[in-house]
């Protein structure tokens, strides 16, 4: 009965520590619609009991650019009920539009992309998927 507890748990052990650990998500937000001139902002809000280390958000214009990446180097710790934001100031000759991705965010992170306008009022609002 030993010799089967004692064997039981190193398989146990071993499967444990052999398991793949959960990768961190990447958020892709859909596209907000500007008309000419708009200050986008991609915010990150950890709802986790812990710190989520490793955070990056990228801001992207209608080509496909990115114009701003926070932090520039390295990435973000997000304290546990906390949050984190990048905007970039974006011009568009007529309609365009501008996305973000987030990337290394935890299972009780969520990502929203927002339109702010001139007055800083928030135009429009998406959640990141």
């Amino acid at each position: 009965m030993v010799r089967f507890a004692l064997l039981f748990a190193s398989i146990l052990v071993c499967a444990v520590l052999m398991s793949p650990s959960l990768a961190p998500a990447t958020d892709n937000c859909p596209p907000l619609p500007i008309s000419s001139l708009a200050t986008c902002q991609c915010a990150v809000q950890n709802y986790g009991a812990g710190a989520d280390p490793g955070v990056k958000i990228t801001l992207f214009n209608s080509s496909g650019s990115a114009v701003a990446t926070c932090p520039s180097e390295g990435t973000q710790s997000v304290p546990a009920k906390n949050s984190f934001s990048c905007s970039a100031f974006i011009e568009s000759e007529g309609p365009g539009t501008c996305g973000c991705q987030v990337t290394g965010e935890g299972a009780s992170t969520r990502s929203s992309l927002s339109l702010v306008d001139g007055n800083g009022a928030t135009v429009a609002t998406v959640q990141c998927n």
